[in-house]
């Protein structure tokens, strides 16, 4: 690893709120942790490590988007870690600006249009500030006001649930009413051809399985009329019990 800005904050694999992460203040000690992590045995194409300044913070800025609504906390430490996440810290929620906003608005549409989404922000001691990270729906809830933004999140997904699933339930109430409109049951005017039909039962017994077939439009419409267009009358109550295997095959007829 070759580095000249020291110190610099060497962050490894996938690791968030500041765990894998540590500052290293000279080559020797950025040397050392690169032989650490040679000797963790991990694959190199499924490990990576990064590099990055350091900046000494005055104090984080975490910004969330949950659909229209957008927060903005500021999160100092008041415990003396260079890692503001770390320790004991005094979290405030702040007004949302307009360059926030645009801030992350930009990240969710660089992400196809997130709904939910959060970036960090580091405003260092001369007042810049710095973009470090950017999540998904993975962001921490903070402050508060952390149950409104659970309820908010879940009548999201709902919304989104209904928005999806609905047009598939319009089709099928669609087709029964363009069934319904034709005149009656699909089967007063042509009955079903019966395929592979079996011999009747003898001695009243329970009515045979019909081959599986695939379904269609009104397939249970044509199964439940078969009794009532044939004539004949109605069957007959046995003397005796019914017995499980045929209480069975009368279910899942």
């Amino acid at each position: 690893l070759a580095w000249q800005r020291f110190p610099c904050v060497l962050k490894a694999g996938h690791c968030h709120g500041g765990k894998a992460t540590a500052k290293l203040d000279n080559p020797a000690a950025l040397q050392d942790a690169a032989g650490l992590l040679c000797g963790t045995g991990l694959s190199e194409s499924t490990s990576y490590c990064s590099l990055e300044p350091y900046i000494d913070a005055k104090f984080d800025v975490h910004i969330q988007k949950i659909g229209g609504n957008y927060k903005a906390f500021m999160r100092k430490s008041i415990s003396g870690n260079w890692k503001t996440n770390q320790g004991s810290a005094m979290l405030e929620q702040i007004p949302m600006t307009e360059k926030y906003k645009s801030w992350i608005d930009e990240v969710s549409e660089l992400f196809g249009s997130m709904e939910v989404c959060g970036i960090a922000v580091i405003v260092s001691k001369e007042g810049k500030e710095f973009i470090i990270s950017a999540s998904d729906s993975t962001f921490p809830l903070m402050g508060d006001t952390q149950e409104e933004d659970r309820r908010q999140i879940a009548d999201l997904v709902v919304g989104r649930m209904q928005n999806v699933c609905r047009p598939s339930m319009l089709t099928k109430a669609t087709s029964r009413t363009s069934i319904s409109s034709r005149g009656g049951s699909p089967t007063e005017e042509n009955p079903p051809v019966p395929i592979g039909s079996r011999p009747a039962p003898v001695g009243g017994g329970p009515p045979p399985i019909p081959e599986r077939t695939t379904p269609g439009v009104g397939s249970i419409g044509r199964h439940g009329s078969i009794s009532s267009q044939s004539g004949e009358p109605p069957e007959q109550p046995m003397d005796k019990a019914p017995t499980l295997n045929s209480v069975g095959r009368r279910d899942s007829q």
